[in-house]
């Protein structure tokens, strides 16, 4: 296998309690071909401290620091947009990477390339191990503690559900090239690059963990697991509350995408179709809106999950 250069980035915010121990699982991997670029968004902890002292005694780390918050899109973004390796690999502050990790996410894109070509966007993604914040084992997969199918990763399933957990995602430079700068409004940097590799490229999941996902009371956006009443519920409470879709945040990223990358949409026109068709959800009313999910298939990877959608559309 070719050694090409990974650079691995990260987005930080306040991160002191486990970036240390992150790091130390990023610089630990068996593919040491690497650069770790981290940007720092106004941490007022000891993060930025932590990352001096190991840039110190550690050459393939960067540190850069945001002169104003921007939020963690735009900070993921900034950190994709700087990096110079072949592949980028997307990472947390608080969890733990597997040692083999980069090596095997390398070995199946590379194989996506050679079966397609350097140009095209390829992803790859991979499953995770749920732990508490003292990384005891509380589930052998994230899919199966999320109810998610990794198979969902098509482009009409990625506008309404992201199964590509960011910290597990690598990525080729094709991808990094179309996917950036990310456009303000864009939901999270992973699902914007899921999209951008699922319609214009080509994206293959790993069957098996590469991440420890740290569970505490500070993730972003951490793993949670309700009963199906619960969620009905919560669903029900929201939806009566407001009369508007409550899809507004995707149907918006997904014009978001249609303007940033429409220069090249008429190339796949049956994905043209439903990204189209998704937009106009906007448009219709609420009867029409649900017979048009199920009409094109905008479904999520469980029946409850899917039930859940519908109800908030």
């Amino acid at each position: 296998m070719k050694q090409p250069l990974i650079s691995v980035v990260l987005a930080t915010y306040n991160g002191e309690k486990y970036i240390r121990e992150q790091l130390d699982s990023v610089f630990g991997q068996t593919y040491q071909n690497l650069e770790v670029l981290v940007f720092d968004d106004g941490s007022s902890d000891a993060t930025l401290d932590i990352l001096q002292d190991i840039a110190r005694h550690q050459k393939k780390l960067k540190v850069h620091t945001n002169s104003q918050k921007v939020g963690v899109v735009r900070n993921f973004s900034r950190a994709i947009e700087a990096a110079t390796g072949e592949y980028i690999g997307l990472c947390d502050q608080d969890d733990v990477w597997l040692p083999e990790k980069l090596y095997k996410s390398l070995e199946c894109i590379q194989e996506m390339e050679e079966q397609t070509s350097k140009e095209t966007p390829c992803l790859v993604f991979t499953d995770l191990k749920v732990v508490d914040k003292h990384l005891r084992l509380l589930d052998d997969s994230y899919w199966h503690y999320m109810g998610l199918n990794p198979g969902n990763h098509q482009f009409h399933r990625a506008l309404v559900e992201n199964v590509a957990t960011g910290c597990t995602i690598l990525c080729n430079r094709a991808t990094r090239n179309l996917a950036v700068p990310i456009p303000k409004g864009a939901l999270m940097h992973d699902v914007w690059l899921l999209l951008t590799a699922s319609y214009l490229g080509e994206v293959r999941f790993l069957p098996e963990p590469t991440v420890l996902y740290r569970q505490h009371s500070q993730n972003a956006v951490g793993a949670s697991r309700k009963g199906f009443l619960q969620n009905l519920y919560i669903v029900l409470e929201k939806a009566m509350a407001n009369n508007l879709s409550l899809l507004s945040g995707e149907i918006n990223q997904a014009q978001l995408f249609y303007d940033h990358h429409q220069n090249w949409l008429t190339q796949f026109p049956a994905k043209l179709k439903l990204l189209e068709a998704f937009i106009s959800l906007k448009k219709k009313g609420v009867l029409e809106r649900k017979y048009q999910m199920v009409k094109h298939g905008f479904f999520r990877s469980s029946l409850k999950h899917t039930i859940s959608l519908l109800l908030r559309a």
